[in-house]
């Protein structure tokens, strides 16, 4: 049953950031050919607008949790401030090497972060009965 639990649990938390990453992508985009933003900067704040649509699916959809935001929402944003670092990190590093595009190189940043994200925010985020 815990198995079975986890997979559905992986399967929504792939809808969910899947639609964060959309988010992320397109502010990425329109900020660097748009506005001629830095890309490890124009990928930070996609980083953070995607944030809030991360959070709410994450919080009901794919957690199942229905209240308690002032706890989950406070732990969240301590793990998003670390993936935000991680994200920004690597990022940077991908793009000075220029190895493959820029959307590129978010997109398997966002798939490194997104793994660690996820085992984060399943044993320790959203996990009920844990004390802060």
């Amino acid at each position: 049953m815990a198995e079975r639990n986890i997979i559905s649990q992986a399967g929504r938390y792939c809808v969910a950031g899947g639609l964060a990453l959309s988010t992320h992508l397109l502010v990425l985009v329109a900020l660097v050919e748009l506005f001629d933003l830095p890309k490890y900067l124009a990928s930070l704040v996609g980083f953070l607008c995607a944030v809030p649509v991360n959070y709410l699916f994450q919080h009901s959809f794919v957690f199942g949790q229905s209240q308690n935001h002032a706890v989950f929402f406070s732990r969240y944003i301590g793990v998003t401030a670390a993936a935000a670092l991680l994200n920004t990190v690597l990022f940077a590093g991908l793009v000075r090497l220029e190895l493959m595009p820029y959307p590129a190189a978010q997109i398997l940043v966002t798939m490194i972060v997104f793994v660690v994200n996820f085992i984060v925010n399943r044993s320790f985020t959203f996990k009920t009965g844990h004390k802060a």
